[in-house]
C-alpha cells in the first residue's frame, strides 16, 4: 500500500495514519477506533452485497423453499464457472455483482447446497437420503501404536 505525505507524516508521530489523532493500535497503524470504523464498514458492506444477490436471484430456497435468509446460499448451477473458480462467500457474492448478475447462479439453502455438492443429485427433488456407507466407531483409537 503507498501512503501519501500525511500519512507517512502520522505513522512517524506515533499516530493513527487514518485519523491523525489517536496514537495507534500495538502492532497497527491505526487506532483502535479506526479499526472499529473500518471492520463496521466492511460487515454493512458484505451484508449490502449479500442483499443486493439475494433480490436479484430470489429469497428463497429454489429447491425446498426455506426463506430464512441467514440459511440461504449462492450456488453455481451445473457446477463451478471458470471465471468463478476457488470464490466462495463474499468473494464469490462481490464477483457476481461484478459480472453483472450471470444467470449460472441460483439461491439454495445451506442444506440443498451441499446436497447437491456431494451427492449432485438434492435429496428434496429426488426423494433420496444421503447416508453414510460405512459405520464408523468413535469407541476404537484410529491410531495405533
Amino acid at each position: 500500500m503507498a501512503y501519501t505525505k500525511w500519512q507517512k507524516d502520522k505513522i512517524r508521530k506515533d499516530l493513527c495514519w487514518r485519523c491523525g489523532k489517536n496514537p495507534p493500535k500495538p502492532t497497527r497503524i491505526t487506532c483502535v477506533l479506526c479499526l472499529r470504523y473500518t471492520i463496521e464498514q466492511k460487515r454493512l458492506r458484505r451484508q449490502k452485497n449479500r442483499t443486493t444477490v439475494l433480490a436479484h436471484y430470489g429469497t428463497k430456497c429454489q429447491c425446498c423453499g426455506e426463506d430464512k435468509l441467514p440459511f440461504l446460499a449462492l450456488d453455481h448451477v451445473g457446477g463451478k464457472i471458470d471465471k468463478l473458480d476457488y470464490k466462495t462467500g463474499t468473494d464469490l457474492v462481490e464477483q457476481v455483482i461484478k459480472l453483472g448478475f450471470p444467470k449460472d447462479f441460483q439461491i439454495l439453502c445451506h442444506n440443498c447446497n451441499m446436497a447437491v455438492r456431494w451427492g449432485r443429485i438434492c435429496p428434496h427433488k429426488e426423494g433420496v437420503s444421503i447416508s453414510v456407507s460405512k459405520e464408523i466407531d468413535l469407541t476404537q483409537n484410529p491410531v495405533s501404536d
